[in-house]
């Protein structure tokens, strides 16, 4: 498998007329090479590639699919490359490092090796829809967990506690080097904006943790988003699925109905070969048609997306934008519309699609509007 994508990565660097590749972000030498321990992988067009490992040594050379040397830093490193035309995957490496790259020849090959993450393998697959399964199941159990006048936060930890007893790896990563919360609950009025590109990241605790569920009790009549991320071994699910406790609103009735026949009319687009800005658009078509739009997407700020990859990161590539990309064949999407009402209460579903000739949806739980 790994050797796989080692042979990927070659190809990359014959086309780019590079002598080797150095990869430093730590889920990418995840990917190459099964250690996410501290380190830098050198791939050569044509010889074995070698993990240089700085810290843990005896951990990585159990973990690691190539041979493994110590190294006492970043510096050790870089001089073994310093005569060769070197590929990097510059865009999630730190300003330290970044900075004593200069003293070799190199070039940025993150997209390159992000668009061959993008493309799942049957293995890859296979976590995805495992990590799928565990929200399904944790969210199977809102119900009789969800009560009147519990803190959002009390119930983000109680599905926390489900999703570790399952397996979950414990926390998300972003791309680059942000942890995400596994759980955000937005109760009606919560559903804000915060500092990530989210429809809403959640209040959160304080100003210094503004992402994720928040200090809010619950009351009757509210409705209860959770955006809920699962992961084994690496991989990522994210599904969302929305609650109330007692009768909500009519208008959140009238408001859900549209934006799931939005969602499912939608859905049947996703499939290989269809680029990803026909969906956008005719995702913000129907908005304006269910008349929806004023909050579809954000309210404050309007997302330029309806969905994103999943994988080793909770956000990969593709992006479901306006962009004039293809989905592509083992593809695994995220598909999220979302509406925000006036008073920040928050509605929206979101799926795990594998793109195939047909989509393949891989969470199984209902898209209705729970009553608790």
């Amino acid at each position: 498998m790994r050797e796989k994508r080692i042979d990927n990565l070659r190809k990359v660097l014959e086309r780019r007329n590079l002598d080797v590749a150095l990869v430093l972000y730590h889920l990418n030498v995840y990917y190459f090479n099964g250690t996410a321990q501290l380190g830098a992988l050198i791939v050569p067009k044509e010889e074995d590639p070698v993990f240089y490992v700085i810290r843990d040594y005896e951990r990585a050379k159990e973990e690691s699919e190539f041979k493994c040397i110590k190294a006492r830093g970043f510096g050790e490193i870089l001089s073994k490359v310093k005569d060769l035309k070197v590929g990097v995957d510059l865009g999630f490496v730190n300003g330290k490092i970044s900075s004593r790259l200069s003293g070799i020849r190199f070039e940025d090959i993150t997209d390159e090796i992000l668009r061959l993450r993008m493309i799942k393998d049957r293995e890859e697959i296979k976590l995805i829809s495992k990590a799928v399964d565990m929200c399904c199941e944790v969210l199977e159990k809102v119900p009789e967990i969800l009560k009147d006048g519990m803190r959002e936060f009390e119930l983000s930890a109680k599905l926390e506690y489900e999703l570790k007893m399952l397996g979950h790896d414990g926390y998300l990563e972003g791309r680059g080097s942000e942890y995400l919360p596994n759980v955000v609950v937005a109760s009606s009025g919560s559903a804000k904006p915060s500092k990530l590109s989210a429809v809403t990241a959640g209040a959160g605790m304080s100003a210094a943790c503004p992402i994720g569920s928040g200090k809010k009790r619950m009351r009757k009549g509210d409705v209860v988003w959770i955006d809920i991320g699962g992961r084994i071994e690496g991989y990522s699910s994210d599904i969302t699925r929305c609650f109330t406790i007692g009768k909500a609103d009519e208008r959140v009735y009238e408001t859900y109905e549209r934006l799931k026949e939005l969602y499912e009319n939608c859905l049947k687009m996703m499939k290989e070969k269809v680029k990803v800005s026909e969906i956008f658009r005719k995702a913000f078509e129907l908005a304006r048609e269910l008349e929806i739009f004023d909050g579809f997407m954000g309210r404050v700020e309007k997302m330029k997306f309806v969905g994103h990859g999943i994988g080793l990161n909770i956000d990969e590539y593709p992006v479901l934008g306006d962009f004039e990309e293809e989905l592509r064949r083992n593809v695994v999407v995220a598909f999220e519309p979302k509406v925000i009402l006036e008073d920040f209460t928050g509605l929206g579903i979101e799926s795990d699609v594998l793109i195939r000739e047909k989509p393949e949806v891989l969470d199984s739980i209902s898209t209705e509007l729970v009553e608790c």
